[in-house]
């Protein structure tokens, strides 16, 4: 009935709005006959009305199964997924569902029953990227009062009488409870309460983006936040900046909890290095003073130790170019090393523990687990570096710290240039 009224309200201001109607069907595979003659149903009223018609079918209890979540949200991605799927086929550019406010009442009664925060109360979005929800402010009673007046033929599914599906316990059986027996309004009482959460929830979101813009510093793979102008925060934006953080990668905010939120708060008060791993893909590290937030961390380097040889050398997706030259010429990219200090082969390779260096612009040597504390990286970042060695020295910490070697003169001005090349220049 609701999918009937919205395609009719639909084709009345069609001509106004210069819209073109499509109708899309999913038949879930769940009631038999009676889902092959809803389809049916639909093809004929699309033929009838002179519109495009797009069905198929679809194994919800399979879904379910195969990836362990309830059938009702089975049924909800399965049709998100051919909606999308469908209105790129035809270059739509809106998906119409028919929620309305009971739909609306029913969800927020669900979520305040599982534990919900104020985003939650938020209930159903009128609108939501393609998505638009135009009954969503319609009672029921309002869509089959629409319905009788204009003598529109319907079908009905059966399993919204049943009470196997959470939902229809809450439509069925609690709301004439708390209607019967607590409020009789109870349902404008929801629905205006989802109203007002959005008001607020809406000043609080752009309140934090504002926030999160000042004090997020984004690069590729992670974001960084500073803890302290974090904690100078009130708590209740705090939990939005963290969310809105994960909001950046793939996996968004997918199943992140509020007891996730607060232990990576909790972070703060440990010591640098310490670190939460894998919340929807994601480690959140304690780094001196920062909050990292890291996927893909495999792009650190594992142990490497490669020669190099005259020309171009392509180590793991670097690109160093080794040439002789006769001056000495070191750019933020390059070094040049006098031939004669070299006395064995040249290499690329990873930190390994006791290595030491002499930094350029420092007398005597270093501890590069030292320098790499001074320069603030913490040791789960410490491989990424590449070093460049032979066997008795150590001249360049690649992107970081030069040697000082790098500056020697040569006797015979025959130098060993190294280049990392930016394939961006």
């Amino acid at each position: 009935m609701d999918s009937t009224s919205l395609l009719y309200s639909l084709l009345e201001i069609r001509d106004d709005f210069d819209l073109t109607i499509s109708i899309c069907h999913l038949n879930h595979g769940v009631r038999g006959e009676e889902a092959n003659r809803d389809e049916e149903f639909s093809r004929n009223t699309a033929k009838k009305l002179g519109i495009y018609f797009k069905s198929e079918k679809a194994d919800m209890h399979g879904l379910a199964h195969k990836e362990k979540i309830s059938k009702e949200a089975a049924g909800r991605k399965l049709r998100q997924d051919f909606f999308k799927r469908v209105s790129e086929e035809i270059g739509a550019n809106k998906i119409a569902l028919a929620h309305n406010y009971n739909d609306q009442v029913e969800t927020l009664l669900m979520r305040i029953i599982r534990g919900t925060g104020l985003d939650g109360l938020k209930g159903i979005e009128y609108k939501s990227g393609a998505i638009i929800r135009p009954l969503l402010n319609i009672t029921r009673k309002e869509i089959e009062e629409y319905i009788y007046k204009n003598n529109i033929q319907y079908v009905e599914d059966s399993t919204n009488l049943e009470i196997d599906y959470h939902r229809n316990k809450i439509r069925n059986v609690l709301l004439p409870l708390l209607r019967e027996e607590y409020n009789p309004k109870i349902d404008t009482s929801i629905f205006n309460l989802s109203e007002l959460a959005k008001l607020d929830g809406e000043f609080l979101e752009q309140y934090s983006k504002n926030i999160f813009r000042e004090i997020a510093i984004k690069e590729s793979n992670q974001i960084s936040i500073n803890i302290d102008q974090l904690n100078s925060l009130d708590k209740a934006i705090q939990n939005r900046i963290i969310r809105l953080a994960f909001d950046q990668f793939p996996k968004g905010l997918r199943d992140l909890s509020l007891e996730n939120v607060e232990e990576i708060i909790q972070l703060k008060d440990l010591q640098s290095g310490k670190f939460i791993d894998n919340i929807n893909e994601i480690r959140i590290r304690n780094s001196y003073g920062n909050f990292i937030f890291e996927r893909n961390l495999n792009i650190h380097h594992n142990d490497i130790y490669i020669s190099l040889k005259k020309g171009i050398n392509n180590i793991h997706g670097e690109i160093i170019l080794v040439e002789e030259v006769s001056e000495q010429i070191n750019t933020k990219n390059s070094i040049t090393i006098p031939k004669e200090l070299i006395k064995t082969d040249l290499v690329i390779r990873t930190r390994k523990d006791g290595d030491k260096m002499r930094p350029l612009g420092l007398s005597g040597t270093k501890k590069l687990k030292d320098i790499f504390i001074d320069k603030k990286i913490d040791r789960l970042h410490r491989n990424k570096y590449l070093i460049l060695a032979d066997s008795e020295n150590i001249y360049w910490i690649i992107d970081l710290l030069k040697s000082e070697l790098t500056e020697l003169k040569s006797k015979n001005d025959e130098y060993i240039k190294i280049t990392k090349v930016n394939m961006e220049d």
